[in-house]
């Protein structure tokens, strides 16, 4: 997200990354491991928008440092410490 390029997620359509991606507004790619046709039309999209110069960039995320390993690791921690 760090990038701000376009997200293409092979990922189930429930879940926290899904949910994640949504939230920062990020979720046009999301697709279904599964759904194969869907996959397709989804990577034909991205590459007539590549090969037209037209990939979107997205806002910077706010607080971009809650979703690193380092501050995953924290919390983790503290849900250890308090149990």
């Amino acid at each position: 997200m760090a990038s701000r390029s376009t997200i293409f997620a092979l990922i189930p359509q429930t879940g926290i990354t899904a949910n994640i991606l949504r939230k920062e507004g990020r979720g046009d790619y999301i697709v279904s491991p599964r759904d194969v046709k869907e996959a397709e039309r989804k990577i034909e999209m991205l590459y007539e928008k590549y090969k037209n110069g037209y990939l979107p960039t997205y806002p910077p995320v706010e607080n971009l440092e809650s979703y690193t390993r380092k501050k995953a690791t924290e919390k983790l921690s503290n849900l250890f410490n308090e149990l």
